[in-house]
């Protein structure tokens, strides 16, 4: 028979389990009511993402109109993966639904693989007080960006590291197989993902404490061979494009205490606000539905919350567990090394790497992951509950930006898509941005126009992707490539707020430069009701815009 107290215990294992799902999707309500009833809630990059989708399926077609402009690109390269996913979903839902899949995926799907990270590695106590942390994380300004092959290949690398801790123990052919598989799929989706997941399990198999650690070892090298040989072909590609070398961005002096103190400053990978220096401290200014910003704000700061809130589980994690001794004989000393060398590269690190950017926010998400089986803390302590409150209110914060986003997102990429009536099949078409100011330093206004070309032959100038060596789409000849490359000169200066002053201070080179950009355009589009930017256009396009609604101006060529 069983014993009552097996059953209790059993019982009492399934109702901690159900309390921490049911707190988890009460605080995710808010955020899937956003992405699947709020009818223009995009990500920064999500329309970019939706049109390149589109170019891969139309130029299987020997007769697109997309041919003229556009070519696949060869060869194994990572963000295949997130572009055929795409594809897929597109062949059976409309791409808005598609985006919105990847949204969910992307957001509550990388924070429900983290819970199942936390409980595979230790168990099911105390989930409730990480569910507000992997949340919180999961809806970063990272995925408002629309980074959906890096958070996909996120993914990749939790399901990677739970695997390969769930087996490591008992390492067989099998099992060996789909940890490597694991690998390489979330080599598809991001080269950095792969990287720090190859990373990971060797940290892993080193430092973590066993008698079959030599076993363990000669698994994990075969499960990692596959995929460092296509790392080492893209680590070649990358050499041979003249990407490779990493890059300290913003730090000014690195033997100065002053640079590298704003440089540990600058990885938020949570927050959405602008930002103003106060003495050497960069705080947030905004607040969630309204316009005015104000240093009081800094209250409001999520990444603050968030911050003292993991500072006090850890703290609270360690109590008891501090002695030397003790931590070097834990059965996750392998993971604590983990999550101390991601760390540490996230902070001190390059912040850029090839053309690939904001890459130390990336590592700093994915040490944040590998802490988070480590978050035991002690059960009824004031150190627990307050750092449960912190994390609580961190992840209602969050929320409370990304919903005010969501609003925000809704009204310009709404009045953008009104546009659509007025457009024909075969026009060339760009974005300018001469006022690029909205309430957050995230915002849909670079890629959105790229949603006009998903559902027509219409070829957006504003599609950056094929610009780069890793992407499956390229530019069909280095004409294109040119044509292209003046408009993105051109709308990276409106972008710096530089364009004005230029317009001003050297009116002939202004226009010549204006003149070289909009050359090959059918349709004009701004955004920001700007005199100077727009009175010279004249010269090209017809001085009535074919549509307007506030800030947002389409014209046509003469």
């Amino acid at each position: 028979m069983i014993a009552t107290s097996d059953l209790q215990a059993g019982t009492g294992v399934l109702n901690r389990r159900v309390t921490t799902w049911l707190f988890f999707l009460c605080l995710a309500t808010a955020v899937l009511i956003a992405i699947w009833f709020v009818p223009w809630f995009v990500t920064q990059d999500g329309p970019l993402h939706l049109y390149n989708a589109r170019l891969l399926i139309a130029l299987s077609g020997a007769n697109s109109f997309f041919n003229n402009f556009y070519a696949p690109r060869g060869g194994v390269l990572p963000y295949v993966g997130v572009y055929k996913l795409l594809a897929g979903l597109m062949s059976i839902v409309p791409a808005r639904a598609a985006d919105r899949v990847l949204m969910t995926l992307t957001s509550v799907g990388f924070a429900c693989s983290v819970l199942w990270l936390r409980w595979r590695v230790t168990g099911s106590e105390q989930m409730s007080i990480v569910a507000p942390l992997a949340l919180t994380i999961a809806i970063s300004r990272l995925w408002l960006l629309g980074l959906y092959a890096f958070l996909l290949g996120a993914c990749l690398f939790i399901l990677t590291l739970g695997f390969w801790w769930m087996w490591r123990k008992d390492l067989k052919p099998a099992r060996a197989v789909i940890i490597a598989i694991l690998l390489v799929l979330g080599y598809s989706f991001h080269v950095i993902t792969t990287g720090l997941a190859a990373f990971a399990l060797i940290v892993l198999a080193v430092a973590t404490p066993g008698n079959n650690s030599r076993r363990r070892l000669i698994w994990t090298a075969a499960i990692l061979a596959p995929s460092i040989v296509l790392m080492i072909s893209f680590g070649a590609l990358m050499r041979n494009s003249g990407g490779a070398a990493a890059e300290w961005i913003g730090l000014a002096d690195a033997f100065s205490i002053q640079s590298w103190l704003q440089y540990l400053q600058a990885p938020d990978f949570l927050s959405i606000s602008f930002k103003e220096f106060v003495g050497v401290a960069a705080v947030p200014t905004d607040c969630p539905f309204v316009e005015q910003s104000a240093l009081s704000y800094l209250v409001l700061w999520p990444t603050a919350w968030a911050t003292v809130g993991l500072v006090l589980l850890v703290a609270s994690s360690l109590q008891g567990r501090m002695s030397r001794a003790r931590l070097l004989q834990s059965e996750y000393r392998g993971w604590m090394a983990l999550a101390v060398c991601l760390f540490a590269a996230g902070f001190f690190g390059p912040s850029a790497a090839g053309q690939g950017s904001i890459l130390r926010e990336r590592i700093l998400l994915l040490a944040v992951v590998t802490l988070v089986p480590l978050i035991k803390p002690t059960p009824g302590t004031s150190w627990s509950r307050l750092a449960a409150l912190c994390m609580t209110v961190a992840a209602l914060l969050q929320i409370a930006f990304v919903s005010d986003y969501a609003r925000i997102s809704n009204r310009i990429a709404g009045d953008v898509m009104k546009i659509t009536p007025h457009l024909e099949s075969g026009q060339r078409i760009v974005l300018m941005v001469p006022n690029a100011r909205t309430h957050y330093v995230v915002n849909p206004l670079p890629s959105i126009v790229n949603q006009l070309g998903v559902s027509s032959d219409t070829l957006i100038w504003n599609n950056y992707g094929p610009a780069y060596y890793y992407f499956p789409v390229a530019f069909r000849n280095e004409e294109v490539k040119a044509q292209w490359k003046r408009k993105d000169s051109l709308n990276q200066l409106l972008l710096r707020d530089q364009g004005e002053a230029l317009a001003q201070q050297n009116p002939a080179e202004w226009i010549a430069r204006l003149g070289a950009a909009l050359e090959e355009t059918d349709v004009l589009i701004v955004w920001g009701a700007e005199p100077w930017f727009e009175a010279p256009c004249e010269r090209w396009f017809q001085p009535q815009p074919i549509f307007e609604q506030g800030e947002l101006r389409a014209f046509k060529h003469k």
